[in-house]
């Protein structure tokens, strides 16, 4: 991947004029090399990254932007690309194993990946990034609560972007929060995935010496998002101490120093304003930022950033991402070394032999789908709808049958309401010869239909607000249609709330002893259920619509007080507002 001259400006709101967070940077990810992006607090190392990898919603994005030599499609590049988020977001309810076949089977198409393959090939990643012992252990929620260590949740997290054969990998991160023992797993894994061939490229804050040893190339921005130095680091980051070394008054490196520590303070804000110095300004005069440049423009070759734009690549609006590998040389590859898959390519062994399973080359799906527009948007996504659909609701119900907190705590409500409700209205079903025997039936009709589905409400919305984290990486990710994930979790829910209506109806019909014919039984039930359903899904809704828990509990119990105070029991028809307290009619 090349860029040449990004520069990226947002609005903040109410402000007229523009803010300038990246400006005018360029460089090179190649395969097979590691590339650290480094800076004081505010330099723009996050923004780079989300702004190359197409995670700007916002803002408007100039340069030029290529993948393998091509203007950069987002549609397309988004399953070209993996990109590691700083928060390890999974879902605890899933094994390691499954939550990796989960995002393989979603995110490489079942042409280059066959159902039969699958598992061999996760089970190859899995042992890439060393969490092969781990494969059948629940990721759970972590800390004390049980589930994957910290460094272990990370390593899945790396995992998981792998599983899709990515060409490049995007890392956010990586080692923040982990002591240096854990760092350096995780390093081991970043350097066992760039060992198969893969363009990484790692946002890191202050590295200590043995995680800096880790990284071959760096690109260095100061605040303002400005290029400092790019290149290679060398042989214990000599080229990088070497440069800044021959930066007039600059402090001297003594070879106990860590490098990382050493480079960030001599090139902060507060020494460059001391020196008088512009570190940009002398990065862009110095031989090393001419030999960048020559770099960048041998990959960059005769595209402009007008050609790119008129070509339909990155124009500021995320277009999107293709890749020109050529489909014919990835498929001699392949069949010119047995089903093996270049390294180089990213690829592992396709078939049954040696952990892998991917029949050809993910670059190999996208050139398919790279002709046009149209072709790109039907192939956004790896799999048919129906295919999500299944896969998204097959790991909903597992979630919830293994979710027993969830599940044992509303069939214990509706047992234990039901039952309460069925000792305060004990026998009154069936006494409906005074005005206070119809009351009491009424009574126990509006108890029954409000007090559980309003508990329903309640319950569900904690189990979306942590699902929401897990949804919005998948989505980035473009695992799935947003409405996929909508319909797996309604529908995931409907056998546990039948099954919570049957208990709750038969304990309280029978205790309040309405009148025992199969048809008004039945209408009963199905009353309760549909509330169940309604309110569940009202919850769901809610939670999906709001920013938060208090705000989704807010607006879920102002529609159902609402709904209460016109149904008919708490304010009859008759004295509605409006309405003629006398009269007989509706």
């Amino acid at each position: 991947m090349a860029f040449r001259d990004v520069s990226y400006f947002v609005r903040p709101s109410g402000d007229k004029k523009e803010l300038q967070l990246l400006d005018k940077v360029s460089g090179v990810f190649r395969p097979g090399v590691l590339t650290s992006l480094m800076g004081a607090s505010g330099a723009g190392k996050t923004t780079l990254m989300d702004v190359l990898a197409g995670r700007k919603t916002g803002g408007r994005v100039e340069g030029l932007q290529l993948v393998d030599g091509a203007p950069k499609r987002q549609a397309a590049f988004t399953r070209l690309m993996g990109y590691v988020e700083e928060l390890d977001v999974h879902n605890p309810q899933a094994t390691v194993e499954e939550a990796l076949l989960f995002s393989a089977r979603l995110r490489v198409s079942s042409e280059l990946l066959p159902a039969a393959n699958a598992k061999a090939f996760v089970r190859h990643m899995m042992e890439v990034v060393e969490l092969g012992p781990l494969a059948h252990r629940l990721i759970g929620w972590g800390g004390p609560s049980g589930g994957l260590s910290t460094e272990a949740r990370k390593r899945l997290t790396i995992a998981v972007e792998l599983v899709a054969n990515p060409s490049i990998v995007f890392m956010d991160e990586p080692t923040t929060g982990l002591d240096a023992r854990a760092a350096g797993l995780v390093m081991r894994a970043v350097r066992n995935t760039v060992a198969t061939g893969r363009t990484v490229v790692c946002t890191i804050h202050q590295p200590n010496r043995d995680i800096m040893d880790n990284f071959d190339e760096l690109l260095l921005l100061k605040p303002g998002g400005r290029t400092i130095f790019f290149g290679a680091l060398g042989e214990k980051q000599t080229s990088l101490v070497s440069y800044l070394s021959s930066i007039s008054g600059v402090g001297r490196y003594e070879p106990h120093m860590n490098p990382a520590e050493w480079m960030l303070e001599v090139t902060s804000p507060a020494a460059e304003a001391g020196l008088g110095l512009d570190f940009a300004q002398v990065w862009e005069a110095s031989q090393q930022a001419r030999a960048a440049n020559q770099l960048i423009e041998e990959h960059c070759g005769g595209y402009s950033s007008a050609t790119a734009a008129n070509r339909g690549g990155c124009d500021g609006g995320g277009n999107a991402a293709a890749s020109k590998r050529p489909a014919a040389a990835a498929a001699a590859a392949a069949a010119g070394n047995g089903g093996k898959v270049a390294a180089a390519d990213g690829d592992v062994e396709a078939g049954g032999g040696g952990g892998g399973a991917l029949k050809g080359n993910q670059d190999f799906e996208v050139d398919k789908v790279g002709g046009n527009e149209a072709a790109n948007e039907t192939r956004r996504y790896a799999q048919l709808t129906h295919v999500q659909l299944w896969l998204v609701l097959h790991r909903a119900l597992v979630s919830h049958c293994r979710n027993t907190t969830y599940n044992g705590m509303r069939f214990t409500i509706a047992f234990a309401l039901a039952w309460i409700l069925g000792s305060l209205y004990w026998g009154r079903g069936m006494k409906r010869n005074s005005i206070v025997g119809l009351m009491d039936i009424m009574g126990a009709i509006f108890s029954g239909v409000l007090f559980l589905p309003m508990t329903n409400l309640m319950m569900v919305m904690p189990q979306v607000m942590a699902e929401r984290a897990v949804f919005y990486r998948e989505k980035a990710s473009g695992m799935y249609r947003p409405a996929v994930f909508a319909a797996a979790q309604g529908l995931a829910e409907m056998p546990f709330v039948f099954l919570e209506s049957i208990l709750y109806v038969v304990i309280m019909y029978c205790t309040i002893h309405f009148e025992f014919t199969s048809e008004k039984a039945l209408w009963f039930w199905l009353y309760i259920w549909f509330a169940l359903m309604i309110c569940t899904f009202m919850g769901m809704g809610f939670m999906s619509m709001t920013p938060n828990m208090p705000a989704a509990i807010a607006s879920g119990s102002a529609l159902v007080l609402l709904w209460n105070l016109f149904c008919g029991f708490l304010i009859y028809r008759k004295v509605r507002p409006g309405r003629d307290p006398g009269s007989n009619t509706a």
